[in-house]
């Protein structure tokens, strides 16, 4: 059997003094705890929120500009954070998202 693809994420287990605080070490099929994982979700979203946010004050200034029909708006980002039901956090983790 293959040894399953699995990364643990060094800025969850170092970059965080809470997080290093649970003993938290990233192995496989360790989770954290459901009240730290809500924590987590609840932070990612809010920032997800906030910067739909500047993307829609951005739009607006185009259309007040009279811009919008002559301009091109590209908003690039990376995969962000796997949060899954399991409780794991990582940006580097390999798992199936449905």
């Amino acid at each position: 059997m293959p040894r399953p693809a699995w990364q643990q994420s060094s800025e969850l287990i170092n970059g965080y003094k809470d997080i290093t605080a649970l003993n938290f070490h990233g192995h496989i099929n360790e989770t954290l705890p459901d009240n730290i994982a809500r924590e987590l979700r609840r932070a990612y979203f809010s920032a997800i929120s906030w910067v739909d946010s500047l993307v829609g004050d951005v739009l607006n200034e185009l259309d007040r500009l009279g811009l919008s029909n002559v301009t091109v708006v590209s908003l690039l980002g990376d995969h962000g954070y796997q949060l899954s039901s399991e409780s794991t956090a990582s940006g580097r983790s390999i798992q199936i998202s449905s």
